[in-house]
């Protein structure tokens, strides 16, 4: 996504190349930015490339690879962000339960609520480490957010320990009860869950997008399947590969 090219007509090249586990080069793309784009934030699409040979991620061997995006102008540098990422692939079937990398995985893991004991709520990398550091240990490879996105680093972590996550959105569907936001939760699903899959999507750990916690309490059952359907279909527009 590009922002300041509202209504200009700029020669901007968008340069993208994939970095291997090692630090090496190992594929790249390009594309240009669009010329008066009459849109504030406008979504590019660059040509797919293909790692030959990838290191798979996994709870073993959690290899994480780079992509380094950068827009270029007149021969400068003008803009550059890097993201980590996995390459891995997930398939899930009656017949033989979930597999991770075609190989079958039992999940050994727990519903972990963001909190950190006597630390307090905020997001204390070191203690977050700590607990997942203890959880190898244990032999867990899996947690559940309990019950709203964990914070960036959280998801960094897991990504680097090997443990797959359940990416939960909310608590409960509700407007009063177990909702502690100023703006109404009908009102803001439709804009929280862009914001909340374009933050996550890059991250290998998550495997499973959670929509809620304990959400028949919320007008039963008939009431549960319309909004998860709805909420669902939008999660899915964002982001098929889970």
């Amino acid at each position: 996504e590009l922002e300041g090219i509202r209504n200009k007509s700029l020669d901007i090249e968008i340069n993208a190349r994939i970095l291997a586990p090692d630090g090496k080069t190992v594929a790249g793309t390009r594309g240009k930015a669009p010329q008066k784009s009459k849109l504030q934030t406008v979504e590019v699409s660059l040509p797919i490339v293909t790692v030959d040979s990838p290191e798979l991620w996994s709870c073993e061997a959690p290899n994480l690879y780079t992509a380094e995006v950068s827009l270029v102008q007149d021969g400068k540098v003008i803009d550059c962000m890097t993201e980590t990422f996995g390459i891995r692939t997930l398939e899930f079937s009656p017949d033989f339960g979930f597999k991770l990398n075609g190989k079958k995985l039992f999940l050994k893991g727990i519903s972990n609520h963001h909190d950190l004991g006597a630390v307090g709520v905020a997001a204390f990398d070191r203690a977050i480490e700590r607990q997942f550091q203890l959880m190898k240990r244990f032999g867990y490879n899996h947690i559940r957010s309990s019950h709203n996105p964990y914070s960036e680093s959280f998801l960094k972590l897991a990504d680097k320990y090997g443990i797959l996550v359940v990416d939960e959105l909310i608590d409960k569907w509700s407007d009063n009860s177990y909702w502690g936001g100023r703006v109404p939760f009908t009102q803001l699903w439709y804009q929280m869950i862009p914001e909340w899959i374009k933050r996550d999507r890059n991250h290998p750990s998550i495997f499973f997008w959670s929509i809620g916690n304990e959400l028949t309490e919320q007008g039963g059952m008939a009431a549960g399947y319309e909004v998860s359907a709805m909420l669902a279909k939008t999660v899915r527009n964002m982001d098929s590969t889970r």
